[in-house]
């Protein structure tokens, strides 16, 4: 028996004892249609004997890491590969070639030599296929099972745009005869994108629809305390609802430009001695990033207050007894007393509901005057960064 049909043997029997009912895609018929594929591509690309059999050892190891763990799992494909091609009598150089290829199918893929780069293509050549829906739902229900719950649809198709707009064939038969199936493709993601985000605005307008009814029921109540304590939750839902929304925008910008500055640092600054002329764009990229990260920052950043009050500032009704940072020093025999009082006086109780309201809106309007100064930064920081790019590119040419 031949080594392919040992490493199929070996990798099956793998694959029917330690797999998990998890493995919904990353499994045997994953593995078998890479092999396929591999010696497809393989065919149009004039490879050897030799190297077509290192091929097929490489596609049939190359996801046997998924059954020990997800992240890194070439790492864990690698070390099953190398076990078994010693047990195959194999030289050092021929395991060594095995996984690079492996190692090559890492996302980002970065194939160094033919081979690696067939296998890439092999691996991701569903993406190219009329079936890639179907695929690519088996995926997500994959993802889901593994972390337990059900995943946010919409959020994984735009992962999945991303990919296709990020992804390149590696061979030239991905590039002239799998790419237009590809493109095709991403026109389903983008259907399939723009229906789960129209369910999901439909959602909301069902939703603020009952929010309307529900208004339109304060506006009936029969007593004005009602109607008044009413206007009180209503509005205190809808400035932590915008309190909220705010928090979300700066955490994007922040966690959007954190990735900015680290792929910049990563992959432009290592290259301004080679070219100089991206220096001062890179410099206006980061500090645009870094400024906007500031700013939303600063936009969520908690201030806290003393935390005392005396009994005079209650008296004189100076103190709002229904924010934290009013009291959280204080001892609960004396905030207890505090707000026994006013729960005695109807006035100094609406009073302070009046400044917690108040008081909520000064903060939710520093929070986006400052996010909004995050967001003209980065609008205005881009399109600057971009022009000198431009600029650089064709007026200052890297010699």
């Amino acid at each position: 028996m031949n080594i392919l049909a040992e490493a199929e043997k070996y990798v099956t029997a793998l694959f029917k004892e330690r797999s998990d009912d998890k493995l919904r895609y990353h499994n045997i018929k994953h593995t078998k249609n890479v092999v396929d594929a591999s010696k497809l591509i393989a065919s149009k690309c004039n490879v050897s004997a030799v190297d077509l059999e290192m091929l097929c050892i490489s596609a049939w190891f190359h996801d046997v890491g998924y059954l020990e763990k997800i992240k890194n799992h070439e790492d864990i494909s690698r070390k099953y590969a190398r076990e078994f091609l010693i047990g195959q009598s194999k030289d050092e150089t021929y395991i060594a070639q095995v996984e690079k290829c492996i190692a090559a199918t890492k996302i980002p893929q970065t194939p160094h030599d033919t081979m690696s780069a067939i296998l890439c293509d092999a691996d991701l050549y569903h993406v190219s296929q009329e079936d890639f829906m179907d695929d690519t739902q088996i995926f997500w229900d994959e993802l889901s099972a593994m972390n337990g719950e059900e995943l946010n649809e919409v959020k994984y198709l735009e992962k999945t745009l991303k990919f296709f707009k990020e992804h390149e064939f590696k061979t030239d038969y991905g590039k002239t005869i799998l790419e237009p199936g590809k493109r095709a493709n991403m026109k389903k993601v983008k259907k399939a994108l723009k229906e789960r985000q129209q369910e999901v605005l439909d959602d909301l307008e069902k939703k603020q629809k009952k929010i309307t009814k529900l208004e339109a029921k304060v506006e009936e109540l029969k007593t004005p305390q009602r109607g008044i304590e009413s206007m009180f939750r209503v509005t205190a839902n809808n400035q932590i609802t915008l309190s909220s929304i705010a928090d979300n925008k700066a955490n994007i910008l922040i966690t959007v430009n954190s990735i900015i500055i680290s792929v910049v640092i990563t992959m432009l600054v290592r290259k301004f001695s080679d070219y100089p002329n991206i220096v001062i764009p890179t410099m206006i990229f980061l500090l645009t990033s870094l400024v906007t990260i500031v700013y939303a920052i600063l936009s969520t950043r908690p201030k806290v207050s003393g935390g005392t009050f005396t009994r005079e500032d209650i008296k004189q009704k100076k103190i709002n007894l229904l924010f934290f940072g009013n009291f959280y020093k204080m001892g609960f025999e004396d905030y207890e007393w505090a707000v026994k009082d006013m729960m005695k006086d109807y006035d100094g109780l609406y009073r302070n509901m009046i400044l917690d309201q108040y008081t909520l809106g000064l903060v939710l309007a520093k929070k986006y005057k400052r996010l909004r100064i995050a967001y003209s930064v980065f609008m205005y920081g881009l399109i600057i960064s971009v022009l000198a790019y431009i600029v650089a590119m064709i007026w200052f040419p890297a010699g």
